[in-house]
């Protein structure tokens, strides 16, 4: 998948949100649901289960991050299937997913997107995938299939991005207007520099910033 950079971005401060308040969220929605009952084996098995989820997160990155794809794979499977309720097995399906398009398993892919933007439990998760699920379907050629994915609002922290892939689905329409316009709005709610420098190269092609004019169109 291309571009993804902002998405690693927001996807490390995830990360580590999680392991920071991930407990004591969990504790509040118990707290108030269930009482104080079995409340500290409770958390003694939710401690175990996200420090296991954790070590097997950590060997599929090494194994990653080694050139062993097919073992981080195996690993990322693994955590997902054991370890389904906690954060790391949803960032094991991104990367599961990551993995599966690049091999060419696209419906692989398409499956590990579906189920993180419609079962996280972490809101921020759930728009990355919906947002990669967008970039997976322009990259086939789908373009209904990647506005579908985009539907509806996204937290500020992804707008930028979810205006960027606007922009590429209506510039893959021929809409060079429109695409212009996205790609403006992207440019200013975007802040790394490869970033603005990957839009202001789309802008370019399309013949610059949208008119001032336009750019509320």
């Amino acid at each position: 998948m291309s571009s993804l950079d902002s998405e690693e971005q927001q996807i490390e401060a995830i990360k580590k949100w999680w392991k920071e308040n991930g407990l004591a969220v969990v504790m509040g929605i118990v707290l108030g649901v269930g009482g104080l009952v079995g409340w500290r084996s409770w958390t003694t098995y939710q401690d175990n289960q996200g420090a296991a989820a954790s070590i097997l997160y950590e060997q599929m990155m090494g194994r990653a991050a080694g050139g062993d794809r097919r073992g981080a794979m195996d690993v990322a499977e693994h955590l997902a299937a054991e370890y389904g309720g906690t954060g790391y097995a949803d960032l094991a399906r991104l990367s599961l997913a990551r993995m599966s398009y690049r091999d060419g398993d696209v419906a692989g892919a398409v499956a590990q997107l579906e189920v993180v933007r419609d079962e996280a439990e972490i809101d921020e998760l759930k728009q990355v995938a919906a947002l990669r699920l967008a970039r997976l379907r322009l990259d086939e050629g789908d373009l209904d299939g990647a506005q579908a994915a985009i539907a509806g609002s996204a937290a500020e922290a992804f707008a930028g991005v979810r205006d960027e892939i606007q922009g590429d689905i209506l510039a893959a329409r021929g809409d060079r207007a429109g695409a212009r316009n996205a790609y403006q709005r992207a440019l200013e709610l975007t802040t790394n520099d490869s970033g603005r420098v990957l839009l202001q190269m789309k802008l370019d092609d399309l013949g610059g910033a949208a008119p001032a004019g336009d750019a509320a169109s």
